[in-house]
């Protein structure tokens, strides 16, 4: 059950209640919800948290379509900025690209002569998705998750300390995955206003122009690019719907007092036209998404990031620089052999054993000794090559099992994207606390799908066992699954009958080689759309044995004590 004093609904001008109570959770169904500016009628949605758990008067934190400049939307705490989502570029809110890879809902903006809103539309009409704020100054939007019985967090706002406004201040940039311990930088051209606190990790003050910088009118200045940011608050731009990206670069060089530019809709390579005029707030480091922001530079910083990006390197020193990484290339080559020797050594001198990343032998004692399972996963060891890898590992390659990172979600728990530290992608399934299914299903998986090998089945890379964390790995399919395609009206479309029998037949040689060929005899038992994931050509991989049973040679028939799968 949700938290009483988590959402209200309000309209200016009105008593509306969008939340009752918390005894039919269906009350906050949020199907077709809309937040914004009725033109028509002049009423202005939003959301605000009760006062209190148990005060449903108005509390001190809002959700607000921001209709100024750019439109975007505002977390308020205590009529305070607290949380922006980013101005909308034509696909999504600028400062929160993960949301868009979601599957359980879409987002719809809208901004013409009746109305400027935005609206979250659930996708599948079985799924019950809510919006909630609380006192706390936190947003969420969480799905029922009926299996599980409790509700999943789809995502959330602020995410990191990154997402907090104006957390380096003016002309500062916010950058989460930096290894510093300090995520402020300046903007190229700018240094701390206060270098004191700066040093004391305080970035609030932001950052001020750079002294002895040249003046900035028609003095040879030009643009720096900032990649993959979250650009400035938009609230006080001059917008121009009809520009393209170069008319605007020339619009902002033009006016002495255009501090940076941007596209308005990323769409097509970028048009119409975003420039900035006071100081610029709020701006946030992506690894991938956001958009690129484009900074007024005088000549001096200018000349020095085009040194920075490869210009005038000379040939000398190009040629060294490709010895010195030759050299090293070649160097590490000889110790990856080295590595390897021993590592085979080893196995030899230990029967044959694989080296396991958490072996309690290498390791010590650590958690790993008190896991319930641990009988069972050492005896299966010996009986396949499987890996376990580190929790490290597997903490790093999905950034902290990070929204961005989330694939979908079922009856086992979360599964995430992740990348490994030499560039392989990685589907992982994460055991949730209380999920559904549990340790004899986890145990089910490893000791099942490790022993088959065909290429219309997923396969395991590995597992992951730390304390109660219980992770399955396996490769990555960039098609996700096939539900996604023939349950959405515009992915169908490109499965013609041609690639619906390549599927089916698939599907079709996976089953006969459980039933049939294989060296086990298993049958699936949970076999639907959902668990047939589909590679980047298109070809099936049935997934998912959580549920399977395994078979005698000559048995026909076995009596199950439970019911199971879908």
């Amino acid at each position: 059950m949700l938290d009483s004093g988590s959402l209200v609904l309000a309209q200016q001008g009105s008593q509306d209640v969008f939340w009752q109570s918390t005894d039919h959770p269906t009350h906050i169904l949020l199907s077709n919800m809309k937040i914004g500016l009725d033109r028509r009628s002049g009423i202005n949605r939003f959301l605000m948290c009760w006062k209190s758990d148990n005060d449903p008067g108005t509390g001190n934190v809002s959700l607000r379509m921001d209709l100024n400049g750019s439109p975007q939307l505002i977390l308020y705490k205590n009529e305070a900025k607290w949380w922006r989502s980013g101005h909308w570029n034509g696909i999504q809110w600028g400062g929160i690209p993960a949301v868009q890879r979601n599957v359980v809902f879409k987002i719809n903006f809208v901004n013409n002569k009746d109305e400027i809103a935005v609206q979250w539309t659930v996708l599948d009409p079985s799924i019950y998705s809510v919006i909630t704020i609380d006192g706390m100054g936190t947003l969420n939007q969480l799905a029922w998750q009926g299996q599980q019985h409790q509700w999943v967090s789809l995502w959330s706002a602020p995410l990191d300390a990154c997402d907090s406004y104006g957390k380096c201040g003016q002309f500062g940039n916010c950058n989460p995955y930096t290894n510093s311990g300090f995520n402020c930088t300046c903007y190229p051209g700018y240094e701390p206003t206060s270098p004191q606190d700066w040093d004391l990790r305080d970035g609030t003050g932001g950052c001020k122009r750079q002294q002895g910088s040249r003046s900035m009118c028609r003095n040879g200045e030009g643009f720096v690019k900032m990649k993959n940011v979250k650009v400035p608050d938009t609230s006080s731009i001059k917008l121009e719907t009809n520009l393209s990206l170069e008319a605007c670069e020339v619009e902002c060089l033009r006016n002495c007092s255009c501090l940076a530019y941007a596209s308005a809709d990323v769409r097509n390579g970028g048009t119409g036209c975003m420039t900035w005029y006071k100081d610029l707030m709020d701006t946030k480091q992506f690894t991938e998404g956001g958009q690129d922001l484009y900074i007024r530079a005088d000549a001096v910083v200018l000349a020095q990031y085009k040194k920075k990006s490869g210009a005038g390197f000379s040939s000398g020193k190009r040629r060294l620089a490709i010895i010195l990484g030759a050299s090293i290339s070649v160097a590490s080559l000889l110790i990856l052999a080295v590595l390897c020797w021993f590592r085979k050594r080893s196995r030899k001198e230990r029967g044959g054993q694989p080296e396991l990343l958490n072996d309690p032998a290498a390791f010590g004692s650590r958690s790993y000794e008190d896991l319930p399972i641990r009988k069972e996963v050492d005896e299966h060891r010996g009986k396949t090559d499987l890996p376990f890898f580190d929790l490290t590992t597997v903490v790093a390659a999905t950034e902290n099992f990070s929204f961005a990172n989330m694939l979908g979600h079922g009856g086992f728990g979360m599964v995430y994207k992740g990348n490994l530290a030499d560039g392989q992608e990685i589907a992982v399934k994460r055991l949730s606390r209380n999920s559904g299914q549990g340790v004899d299903e986890f145990k089910n998986e490893v000791m099942l799908i490790a022993k088959l090998q065909h290429r219309n089945l997923v396969r395991l890379l590995g597992c992951c066992i730390d304390k109660e964390e219980r992770m399955l790995i396996y490769e990555y399919m960039p098609n996700r699954s096939l539900d996604l395609f023939i349950f959405d009206k515009n992915r169908k479309s490109s499965l013609d009958w041609r690639k619906r029998f390549q599927i089916i037949i698939g599907i079709a040689r996976g089953v006969l080689y459980l039933h049939q060929d294989s060296r086990l005899k298993i049958i699936h038992r949970d076999l639907k759309a959902s668990n047939v994931l589909l590679d980047g050509s298109m070809n099936p991989k049935i997934s998912d044995f959580g549920m399977a049973r395994m078979f005698g040679d000559d048995q026909i028939e076995a009596n199950t004590n439970r019911v199971v799968g879908t």
